[in-house]
């Protein structure tokens, strides 16, 4: 009797003791931010990427709009061209009308009519270049602007010529060579991703976030550094070679366990002949957070390009990653991520203008991880939307939708498995110094007037049958870049 009393007593301590230490193990999870890890484990490289994306896409928007912006002039009618067919000006300025309407064929065909009868008209031969510097026919736009004699245009005219010629300098070179620098910083109404209803689901019962698992505020700096080079091996159909370096870090004010450091190198080879484009190349991406190694990305990617129409063009990625995580003191179950992904869109480009660019697609993604909670498919929808507004100045908006749906449940959480929602709106808003300066009476220095000022508003929400994946964020940014070419 003594015996099973003395092992009753025995199983009641043990069981006593697990139900004080599961409370503390459970608190001591809810009040640091190591439970969101697992889930910000998948978007940590994404993050980075779509910022470094974001660098790029408004260095090429800027260059778009400073382009367009060469062709700039008064509205012009097509009655004010049929009432005095035959006046060299006139005709000039109805052509640069058609170059923002986006009909340079039809802007061609008005120039090369009025020089056959007036061969010696400066402004109209000027924007005859200008039209076939668009058309990408870089050695008759540089005849035609090497033609046009600078003492019969205006300072503004001349100008346009000295720019575009250095335009086509650049790009008629073998090797062709940039470098870009951004810097800024921007702020997260949810830095640390934390849940939308404060509680979160451990073994399918909910706790209640606590101390630093709450929602919390942040702002960052980041700095982004980038090398491309272009290398023409002289072939028809075209064939080049391409490459690149990148750099970026980012830092919090309060929240360390966010800083981050990045960096990475893609090289490949690209195909061009009339409508048909093709882009094959590897990349390698490495990361740190909290100045510890955390993440190894490696793979192979490629788009194909097809133009149905002057103003339609179809395209298609691929990317195969394979990603390789390492267990941190902010996230030490991030190896469970380990796997390899691949991601695929397909969709089009619509250009009803020169100044208007919308792309269409949708995506396909599949990650296959180390651990089967985190395997998922992934199947989205984008819409992006570019306009160039005159004198440098544009305005981009993206929309994301996404559903995933993952393989297994993850048995620290819930016996359920996960499925998901996102939706993700971005608008940025840039414009050049020179403009600025410009606005405000002020006449920069060269060198500064291509430096572009850009702000971003985004917004993400996350929707999940699991309440430790539902919240949202609002991020606010503003960068200042600048490029080099060589």
């Amino acid at each position: 009797m003594f015996d099973v009393w003395l092992g009753q007593g025995a199983l009641k301590v043990i069981a006593r003791s697990v139900m004080l230490a599961v409370p503390v193990a459970v608190t001591a999870l809810v009040s640091s931010s190591a439970w969101a890890q697992p889930a910000s484990s998948e978007h940590a490289l994404d993050d980075q990427r779509r910022l470094s994306e974001s660098v790029r896409g408004t260095d090429a928007a800027a260059r778009a709009a400073m382009e367009q912006g060469l062709t700039a002039g008064p509205e012009v009618t097509w009655d004010q061209v049929r009432r005095n067919p035959d006046d060299p000006g006139l005709n000039a300025a109805w052509a640069r009308t058609q170059i923002k309407r986006g009909d340079l064929l039809g802007a061609s065909a008005t120039l090369e009519r009025i020089l056959m009868r007036y061969p010696d008209a400066a402004e109209a031969r000027l924007v005859l270049g200008l039209v076939l510097f668009r058309l990408d026919d870089t050695t008759t736009a540089k005849r035609e602007l090497d033609a046009t004699d600078p003492a019969q245009l205006t300072a503004s005219q001349r100008a346009e010529r000295d720019q575009v010629l250095a335009l086509i300098e650049q790009r008629t070179k073998r090797l062709r060579q940039s470098i870009s620098v951004a810097l800024g910083s921007h702020f997260d109404s949810n830095r640390n991703s934390s849940t939308s209803s404060g509680m979160i689901l451990i073994n399918d019962l909910p706790f209640t976030l606590e101390g630093s698992a709450e929602k919390r505020a942040d702002w960052g700096r980041v700095g982004v550094l980038g090398y491309d080079f272009d290398y023409d091996l002289g072939t028809d159909p075209r064939l080049s070679l391409f490459g690149g370096l990148n750099l970026l870090g980012d830092r919090q004010s309060t929240l360390k366990t966010y800083d981050t450091v990045a960096g990475g190198a893609n090289a490949g080879m690209r195909y061009a002949d009339g409508p048909v484009g093709a882009q094959i190349g590897a990349f390698w991406n490495s990361m740190a957070m909290t100045d510890d190694y955390y993440l190894s990305d490696y793979g192979l990617d490629g788009r194909f390009t097809y133009r149905l129409a002057p103003a339609w063009e179809a395209f298609t990625t691929l990317r195969l990653d394979r990603q390789v995580f390492h267990n941190i003191s902010s996230d030490r179950v991030a190896t469970d991520s380990s796997g390899v992904l691949f991601t695929s869109w397909v969709g089009g480009v619509w250009r009803p203008h020169e100044a208007h660019n919308v792309t269409m697609s949708l995506g396909y993604g599949h990650r296959n991880a180390a651990a089967n909670y985190m395997s998922n498919d992934r199947w989205a929808a984008r819409l992006g939307d570019t306009w160039l507004l005159g004198r440098g100045q544009f305005v981009s908006a993206i929309g994301e939708v996404g559903v995933a749906v993952y393989d297994q449940n993850n048995p620290t959480f819930s016996a359920q498995t996960r499925r998901d929602r996102d939706g993700r709106v971005t608008l940025t808003y840039g414009i050049p110094a020179g403009t600025v300066t410009e606005l405000v009476g002020f006449d920069a220095p060269e060198e500064m007037r291509d430096v572009v000022f850009s702000v971003t508003g985004e917004y993400y929400r996350a929707l999940s049958n699991l309440p430790n994946y539902t919240y949202a964020n609002l991020r606010s940014q503003m960068l200042v870049s600048k490029r080099w070419e060589f």
